[in-house]
């Protein structure tokens, strides 16, 4: 609730939404007049701890334009996210809608494009929609990107692994952001996420004082809200702007055995800050202590324009929880995650919360008193069997009404750079998202430990200590023999070590519990082509192009290659076509294409082919010479007209800019 000075305050302020809502709605419930719709800033921070920042009580924080947002709009004390992962939480942030319903589990999934997003709504009212990602685990390739006309990713790199591809910083973002503002005349949407808390959190230097690195990243993403609305401010737009500053998740720092997030739905990881603020119509300075979802930020967008909400959304409008004196409807709280099972083959973990308590469904289930404590020390699971078993009837019921009401979201392709990419910051994707077939999966609080551990192999690998790694691997795997994640760790470890019957007989040992992993015949494919069995190679890569998990492009590939080497020309062909029909873009799939098609004799299409290469910015070895090749072959033997040639040099500067030839034959009469 808030405090008592404010009713009067708030009961004015629902007396004025209501007169502002439009009243000129079409007959279908929408309306197109854009002359009095309010733009809409939505900021997430990524990692951010809701006892971290100055107005929920942090002394030691330094962020004053948080603060200061606080102060001119509404605070939500105890808001929680519905999941402890990047993209998951962001899916239901921008839906209104449960994991359950949208279905992505990991950050490695790809959002159904049946499920309606924020911005697909607000572009159909006449908005122009922007937004910028602070880090690859929100790449457009994941599907958040429905109804964005604009959509900044992290800038990709031909080295790929490093870091400082993986995500950009606070003032990268926000300077992308404004950019994009400059431009826009209203009703505008710009949707701004910052990375900077995430883990390694490396704040800028001169961000000294108190606090630890992870307090300082905050601050840094202060500054730079600071900038972003500094810049509204400066376009007249303050007064006609909806801000919602939210994070998609916490970090348990230690607090549960966990250093980061993903494992567990305590309030550490699950409590999140939430701001709303809209000067003139929300009553400034307002604190709202009921419990909240990131689900409900949709239907209180839709709301506060006047537009109408609908039934898609399983959130609710914030908008009665300001006024006392209005019939409340209890908000409940649903959370999960899966990324212990998916990832290691534990158990996963769904949550309940409403009227201050939490139940969290788990081999061993526990039971917290919020209000009491906060800290959740103490499960009340056994004293309080009464309160836990309908809270959990409660939560079953939820989930089979949302579940059977939802989409299902399928894990997208991403290959071994993009994985090592998510990796460097700290998500560990899976080789399957599907689980373990035993109901006899151990409970995450009692794994932990070996968690913790499996990331010190993982940095050891990455520093190339590859042996060490190995070796702290193999002490985990005596607790947890069977994780499939942990296993096929080993067996990728073993591989790019050579070691192709210790490989061989891990991933052998993954599938004789669990068949349907793609990247595990992947795999074996390689290491019989690397043995030289070309036709157990293709056997294996067949294997894994079933279904629709990960790897189908490279498995098409890695095909396409085997059968090139079993003198199948036109058969190789048609593997990279598929390759190239699910990723048009595949450098390494338009290459062997060009390849091929010189082989067959097809040199109008190689050219086509390496055309499109050099746009996009590739330069397999040897590219350059090859290409010069064609353009010469094509113009001596008139294989496309002077203007078609013209034309594909022009396109071949795109990514060649500096190639004098090309220029000379972009520019020839």
């Amino acid at each position: 609730m808030f405090s008592p000075q404010l009713r009067r305050l708030q009961l004015s302020f629902i007396a004025g939404v209501v007169l502002m809502l439009p009243a000129g709605c079409g007959d279908d419930g929408s309306s197109k007049t854009n002359g009095s719709r309010k733009n809409v800033l939505l900021i997430t921070i990524d990692t951010t701890r809701a006892d971290r920042i100055g107005c929920y009580g942090h002394k030691k924080a330094r962020t004053p334009n948080l603060d200061r947002l606080a102060s001119q709009g509404v605070l939500f004390s105890q808001a929680r996210a519905t999941a402890p992962l990047t993209l998951p939480s962001h899916a239901s942030l921008l839906s209104g809608t449960y994991g359950v319903h949208h279905g992505v589990k990991l950050n490695n999934y790809r959002v159904p494009e049946r499920l309606e997003m924020l911005p697909e709504r607000l572009k159909e009212e006449g908005y122009s929609t922007g937004a910028v990602v602070g880090a690859i685990v929100l790449d457009s390739r994941f599907g958040l990107d429905q109804g964005f006309d604009f959509y900044d990713n992290v800038p990709s790199s031909r080295e790929g692994k490093n870091l400082g591809h993986s995500q950009r910083s606070a003032s990268q973002v926000g300077q992308a952001a404004r950019s994009w503002l400059a431009k826009q005349e209203s009703p505008f949407f710009l949707w701004c996420h910052f990375f900077d808390p995430h883990f390694p959190y490396a704040p800028p230097e001169e961000l000294g004082g108190p606090g630890d690195d992870y307090d300082r990243e905050i601050t840094y993403v202060d500054l730079e809200i600071g900038r972003l609305l500094s810049d509204i401010d400066s376009m007249s737009q303050a007064q006609e702007t909806l801000i919602i500053v939210v994070a998609d998740h916490g970090e348990d720092l230690g607090d549960h055995g966990e250093m980061s997030h993903g494992f567990f739905l305590y309030d550490s990881v699950m409590r999140i800050p939430l701001l709303i603020s809209l000067p003139g119509e929300l009553p400034a300075g307002t604190v709202v202590d009921d419990d909240v979802s990131g689900t409900d930020l949709v239907p209180t967008v839709l709301e506060l324009l006047g537009l109408p909400v609908g039934d898609r959304c399983q959130g609710k409008s914030l908008l009665p929880l300001l006024d006392q004196d209005v019939g409340k409807t209890s908000h409940v709280h649903l959370m999960e995650t899966y990324y212990p099972e998916l990832v290691y083959g534990w158990s996963r973990l769904h949550a309940f919360c409403e009227n201050g308590w939490k139940y969290v469904e788990a081999p061993r289930p526990e039971l917290y008193d919020l209000r009491n404590d906060p800290r959740e020390r103490e499960n009340l699971y056994d004293q309080e069997t009464d309160r836990a078993q309908a809270m959990k009837s409660r939560l079953q019921d939820l989930l089979t009404k949302y579940q059977a009401e939802g989409d299902r979201a399928q894990a997208t392709t991403i290959d071994d750079d993009f994985r090592q990419r998510l990796e460097s910051l700290g998500y560990l994707t899976p080789s399957t998202t599907a689980s373990i077939e035993t109901e006899d999966r151990p409970d995450p609080k009692d794994m932990i430990t070996g968690h913790l551990r499996a990331g010190k192999a993982e940095t050891l690998f990455q520093r190339g200590r590859i042996k060490e790694g190995l070796e702290v691997l193999e002490e985990i795997l005596k607790k947890d023999p069977h994780s499939p994640f942990l296993l096929m760790m080993k067996a990728r470890k073993r591989f790019e070590m050579n070691d192709l019957d210790g490989a061989q007989a891990t991933l052998l040992q993954v599938l004789s519990r669990q068949s349907a992993i793609p990247d595990a015949y992947y795999i074996l494919g390689q290491i019989e082509e690397r043995k030289g069995n070309l036709k157990k190679a293709l056997r294996e890569y067949r294997r894994a192009q079933v279904g629709e998990g990960e790897l189908l492009e490279y498995t098409f590939l890695a095909a396409a290659r085997v059968l090139h080497q079993m003198d199948e020309l036109q058969e190789a062909l048609d593997e990279t076509d598929r390759s190239l029909a699910i990723n048009p873009v595949y450098l390494a799939g338009l290459h062997l294409r060009g390849e091929l098609l010189l082989e067959a004799e097809n040199e109008k299409d190689a050219l086509l082919t390496f055309v499109r290469i050099a746009e996009l910015g590739g330069k397999p070895q040897g590219f350059t010479s090859r290409l010069r090749l064609l353009f010469s072959r094509a113009k001596k033997e008139k294989l496309v007209s002077d203007a078609e040639l013209k034309e594909l040099a022009r396109r071949a500067l795109l990514g060649l800019p500096q190639s004098r030839w090309l220029k000379e034959m972009a520019q020839s009469p």
